[in-house]
């Protein structure tokens, strides 16, 4: 693959648009669950119907937990050097890793990688300090000069799907937008590739696909635009040891192929470029895996359709009093009684009181053995 020849471009630019196309079903999977997790009544698109409510947002709290329990703080280094000698290094190495670590708020990427996983695939690009992505991707808390550390949606993510596992993958990439005045003026782009960039609306960026972006907001439109923006993708070639970047449009294809790639970049690194994966249930022969939500949320949606329906047989609960013939007097003298008021009656069991509905405590022991399988498969510990 010679991203500089016209043929290789085209097919490469065929071969990101069909495996952007064949991860649409785990973008849509990943959408219905963040959907679950961020609650019916949520954005634009809310689905609240006293009819059917969640009572308790079983994968919030979960995807809580697994974010709390694994990315809480900043992350701390320990370096442990291979001889005195080098204790002295190592000790101010690992310091200033530390102050990096806070000072680029790393726990904020690393979080947002865990949930990702909760929900599908977690994703992290990590690029050096000369790296030119680096300033491109406009990141608040990355540092020219300095490596980078961010999360890659999988709305903006492709690879090479025949492969088994991801460094086995000929091509990884990610797609991401940029002021176009920052890119047609960028020396590190080609110059007559970047004079030729177009701008991208955001409707025309999704292609009319529901991102997870879209929950909250519709994409913006003309109006909604405040500068002009452009589209791009970091291509990882595995074999070439090249991360190579193009324009492109909604479907992953190169934006006029013809054109030369904006910038070439060799690589010295790790086999999966600057990507690196994180998973909670890998599948054997499978790049992409399975996940916690998709294992739990059968059982978060039982155990919610058991809580609305033992709220409504409470709701239609009633106390209904009754008496025999002859018995009106006592019932009304009763009816009209303070708490601990004596009474007298002449017949105490002519009066009943009598209970339709209710909750049925075979269905409120049911709905508990649901939430403690949640627990266990959740990964809860006893």
């Amino acid at each position: 693959m010679n991203p500089t020849k016209l043929e290789d471009r085209e097919r490469l630019s065929k071969a990101m648009s069909y495996w952007h196309r064949q991860l649409e079903p785990f973008r849509r999977n990943r959408r219905h669950l963040i959907e679950d997790y961020a609650g019916a009544d949520y954005g634009k698109r809310s689905t609240f119907s006293s009819s059917s409510p969640v009572y308790v947002n079983l994968m919030l709290q979960t995807a809580e937990a697994y974010s709390i329990a694994l990315a809480y703080n900043s992350p701390r280094f320990l370096l442990t050097a291979a001889s005195a000698a080098q204790q002295g290094f190592a000790n101010r190495f690992e310091i200033a890793l530390n102050n990096y670590s806070i000072h680029t708020h790393l726990e904020i990427p690393i979080r947002q990688i865990i949930q990702d996983a909760f929900f599908s695939l977690g994703i992290a690009k990590v690029l050096l300090g000369d790296s030119h992505q680096v300033m491109e991707e406009l990141d608040p808390h990355g540092m020219p000069g300095m490596p980078l550390v961010s999360r890659v949606s999988l709305d903006n993510h492709v690879h090479d799907g025949a492969a088994s596992e991801f460094r086995k993958c000929g091509f990884i990439g990610d797609r991401y937008r940029m002021p176009l005045a920052l890119a047609k003026e960028d020396p590190r782009f080609d110059k007559k590739a970047r004079k030729a960039l177009e701008p991208v609306r955001g409707y025309e960026a999704t292609d009319g696909e529901e991102s997870v972006s879209t929950l909250a907001f519709d994409p913006a439109d003309q109006e909604g635009e405040y500068q002009e923006m452009v589209e791009l993708v970091d291509i990882f070639l595995r074999r070439e040891n090249l991360i190579v970047t193009f324009e492109i449009d909604g479907k992953f294809n190169i934006r006029d192929t013809g054109k030369k790639p904006l910038a070439v970049q060799e690589w010295d690194g790790t086999e999966t470029g600057p990507y690196r994966f994180l998973a909670f249930g890998e599948v054997p022969d499978n790049c992409m895996p399975t996940s916690p939500a998709r294992n739990v949320r059968g059982l978060f949606v039982l155990y919610n359709n058991l809580l609305r329906k033992l709220a409504m047989r409470a709701r239609k609960q009633k106390d209904i009093p009754v008496y025999e013939a002859g018995a009106e007097q006592d019932m009304k003298r009763l009816l009209g009684a303070e708490d601990l008021e004596a009474v007298q009656v002449n017949s105490k069991e002519s009066i009943d009181v009598l209970k339709l509905g209710g909750v049925d405590h075979t269905i409120t022991a049911f709905s508990q053995q649901i939430l403690e399988l949640f627990k266990q498969s959740a990964g809860a510990q006893k």
